[in-house]
């Protein structure tokens, strides 16, 4: 099996993706809606999550989940999940409540309004003023 090295400049965060590829063999690739999981579904957040792995590399049992950013849907950022197949782990992109940047909240005057926004969209409970994400729409949904 043939195999190109690739050289990573990626920030911290994303170095915790390995930087060795491989080339060669397919992905398994499944396109699913979240309005396909479950029903309640906001429309403007029913873009196709993405599901990637490979049978023919060395499987390490384990699950990345990609959140992309502000925004953003999974499909902008194939070779992410794409490069975690690559090294063997099984790999979600989800599309999630994502419309506006978190660092608005960081700007009120309160010392918890990003971790409640943000936890508000994880978890689907409302605990901010800033973001209304109910359970169906949340990312443990």
């Amino acid at each position: 099996m043939k195999q190109r090295r690739i050289t990573c400049r990626f920030t911290p965060f994303l170095a915790i993706f390995l930087c060795t590829a491989v080339t060669a063999g397919a992905y398994n690739y499944y396109a699913f809606k979240p309005s396909e999981t479950t029903s309640g579904i906001d429309p403007s957040f029913d873009k196709q999550h993405e599901a990637y792995y490979r049978t023919d590399v060395a499987q390490r049992g384990k699950l990345l989940v990609f959140l992309p950013g502000t925004g953003a849907e999974p499909r902008i950022y194939k070779f992410v999940p794409q490069t975690a197949a690559d090294n063997g782990f099984h790999a979600l992109g989800l599309m999630y409540v994502n419309s506006w940047s978190f660092i608005d909240a960081t700007t009120q005057n309160c010392d918890t309004c990003y971790f409640d926004a943000r936890m508000e969209v994880l978890r689907g409970v409302d605990l901010s003023p800033d973001e209304t994400c109910d359970r169906a729409n949340s990312i443990e949904n």
